[in-house]
């Protein structure tokens, strides 16, 4: 769904871990097995989702893009 919302089919995700949040660019040519081995690189104990979302704000300002975001959120 994600990559038919995008306007270049890459689709940042970020993992909100006991660490800083860390974003990995999703494309529709790496994406087969990508979150398996990302989630290898998360300290699934307690996330901090405020962290994560202001990651989110960041990534999009940045982006200079000027259409509306769309996030969500996945408690694991």
């Amino acid at each position: 769904m994600s990559a038919n919302l995008d306007d270049d089919g890459t689709v940042p995700v970020i993992f909100s871990s006991g660490r800083e949040p860390f974003l990995e660019e999703i494309r529709v040519d790496n994406y087969r097995g990508r979150i398996g081995q990302l989630h290898t690189q998360v300290d699934w104990g307690w996330g901090n989702v405020a962290d994560a979302m202001r990651r989110a704000v960041s990534h999009y300002q940045e982006s200079g893009a000027a259409d509306p975001a769309f996030v969500v959120t996945q408690g694991r």
